[in-house]
């Protein structure tokens, strides 16, 4: 995420290339949101041929089964730099008190755990 641009441009995360994922974890509902970062063309979801390219109309995907995904498997790709938003449904989850604004998140970084 580039700060700068996000304090600049207005609406920033509504205008760039997005993929939302819905899934169903043992926390409950989670939408996973991969946010393109300016100037990136394309986010490929990695369960499935679909790839995003600017300018494209919005579209649903809804599947008859659910896909599975491991715990700490990839979900989508990007060509470039990008913001990963997780929204899970109220009270399921209980954030690490390390995480701050802008904080820099890695792969395996335990970022929470289910709230008691």
């Amino acid at each position: 995420m580039n700060p700068i641009s996000v304090r600049n441009v207005d609406a920033l995360f509504a205008v760039n290339e997005r993929l939302v994922t819905w899934m169903t974890t043992p926390l409950g509902q989670l939408a996973l949101v991969a946010v393109g970062a300016t100037c990136v063309a394309r986010i490929h979801a990695s369960y499935d041929a679909i790839v995003t390219h600017t300018g494209q109309s919005a579209k649903t995907h809804r599947y008859e089964r659910p896909i599975p995904v491991d715990r700490g498997g990839e979900v989508a790709m990007f060509e470039m730099g990008s913001t990963v938003i997780l929204l899970f449904e109220k009270g399921r989850v209980k954030w690490d008190a390390s995480l701050a604004a802008g904080s820099v998140v890695r792969v395996g970084v335990k970022i929470g755990a289910k709230s008691s």
